[in-house]
């Protein structure tokens, strides 16, 4: 699920026309909790330096702060910890009742736009503007070091494919406050970078012939009771966000409950989701706008059930893990009791103040989202091979896909980055496959260079909200020391 990346806000009145930092943040905390991504899309042209998009399109930052919103807003300030005209701090206090620090950072000169927005650990935003410079890494083992140090998070997971070779590096504990460090075989959770493996999934069924790109889902779940409007929608149209179906990025435990009831195998509690989302007014038409959808991704996993007869969880590990070389790989959580993936393994972590709190997400829900990345682990230099194994095919290497469905799961669509499960970054100069994933516990990133023919992945063990995530650090500081190009 796609919880990381840099938050930004709306305002209601533009930060420009505020005249203190404390008007500003509420502003700034007023906006964010309206969730619209109207209000997001003013706020992101007016408000941020043009510093912001040396890294990301204007629609990306206003989609991926939509996001954020829907899942944590509202937010409201419970206290004032650093008030300057160049930055502000606040302790803040979030849907659920997390608490958190937000810092505001502002250009020094009129009209002082945002050049800077972090969440975190408060006690480590008061100080300087947030700078991610850990270019004087001595190895990948330092660098791991040296970023899980800088954020304050549990553990962080690092791997690197070139030519061939993989480089990894882990630095840190399983769970907080215990003794067993994390390893190179612990299984780490991908999160929504399993939407690109669904995609994987389908194109293999696309071209036996199970599926096609044009598909529709009245002709595929023909028993399924549904709306109209969604009857024309297609498997192409679900993988690029542009079904209008409903995003559901935010679960609770009473609707989880009620579209579960008395399932209990994981394929009947997907079929049983499918239903539900299916008899649900949509968010938009068809074709209206992106919007990113857990539900578009988790209605894909039934359909290829449907199709085979298998389960999702056999279907990946025969269709994926197995044909690109995943061994670890598997549709679990990693950490749970009475999972495939096991005890013993890194425990998700939520961050509550200063203090990172280990949790295990775990349950039906887990059956629910798996095909949108809420429930596939595996070992950190597995992600990297799975990386390199798309980046070889993009670059003409025959591994088991065709070429034209190489290139379908990886053009993004006219108006967005977004392709099929994969996004096209442009943070540095020669733009980078990949995709992030977080469950709020967990947050991971992938990155593959088809000009450099370069991969790198990583991934932390607690949720964190910040630009760039922990992982994104790791991943952007490695490119620039290989490849001597500086990034954002």
């Amino acid at each position: 699920m796609m919880l990381s990346i840099l938050v930004a806000a709306t305002t209601l009145v533009s930060c420009s026309n505020q005249t203190t930092p404390r008007a500003r943040l509420d502003a700034f905390v007023a906006a964010f909790n309206t969730q619209d991504l109207n209000k997001i899309r003013q706020m992101v042209d007016q408000d941020f330096s043009p510093k912001m998009f040396q890294s990301r399109k204007a629609e990306e930052w206003a989609s991926q702060t939509q996001q954020f919103a829907l899942n944590f807003a509202p937010i409201s300030v419970e206290k004032i910890l650093l008030d300057k005209p160049e930055a502000i701090v606040a302790l803040i206090e979030t849907k659920g009742g997390r608490k958190m620090g937000l810092r505001l950072d502002f250009e020094g000169a009129a009209p002082h736009q945002i050049i800077g927005i972090r969440f975190g650990d408060p006690e480590n935003l008061s100080g300087g503007p947030i700078k991610f410079d850990f270019s004087d890494y001595k190895n990948l083992n330092d660098l791991a070091t040296k970023v899980r140090d800088f954020n304050h998070v549990p553990a962080i997971a690092i791997a690197t494919w070139k030519d061939g070779v993989i480089n990894s590096a882990v630095n840190g504990k399983r769970e907080a406050g215990k003794p067993a460090a994390v390893t190179k075989n612990d299984l780490w959770l991908v999160g929504s970078i399993g939407k690109s493996m669904t995609a994987t999934l389908i194109g293999f069924l696309i071209e036996e012939g199970k599926l096609k790109w044009d598909s529709k889902l009245g002709e595929l779940l023909p028993k399924v009771k549904m709306r109209d409007e969604y009857r024309a929608i297609t498997i192409e149209q679900l993988l690029q966000h542009r079904s209008g179906l409903p995003q559901d990025s935010l679960y609770d435990g009473v609707t989880v409950a009620r579209i579960v009831g008395k399932n209990v195998t994981p394929t009947d509690i997907r079929a049983s989701y499918a239903n539900d989302i299916l008899n649900r007014p949509p968010l938009a038409k068809l074709m209206e706008k992106f919007a990113y959808s857990n539900a578009g991704y988790a209605i894909l996993g039934h359909i290829t059930e449907i199709v085979t007869g298998q389960p999702y969880e056999k279907l990946m590990k025969t269709y994926v893990f197995d044909k690109i070389g995943m061994p670890s790989a598997l549709v679990g959580m990693p950490g749970t009791k009475g999972q495939p993936s096991g005890e013993g393994q890194p425990h998700g972590h939520l961050r509550n103040g200063t203090e990172a709190i280990p949790h295990i997400l775990q349950g039906p829900i887990n059956h629910m989202t798996a095909p949108a990345g809420g429930g596939v682990c595996c070992t950190i230099e597995d992600l990297a091979r799975y990386a390199a194994w798309h980046m070889r095919e993009f670059n003409g290497e025959n591994l088991g896909l065709k070429p034209e469905t190489v290139q379908r799961l990886h053009t993004p669509i006219a108006d967005q980055p977004y392709a099929a499960g994969w996004v096209m970054d442009t943070r540095t100069p020669n733009p980078f496959h990949g995709h992030n994933g977080s469950d709020g516990t967990f947050v991971a990133e992938m990155a593959f260079w088809p000009k450099e023919k370069f991969v790198a992945v990583s991934i932390i063990n607690e949720g964190f909200e910040a630009s760039p995530t922990p992982p994104m650090q790791a991943i952007l500081t490695i490119y620039n020391r290989l490849f001597g190009q500086k990034t954002n």
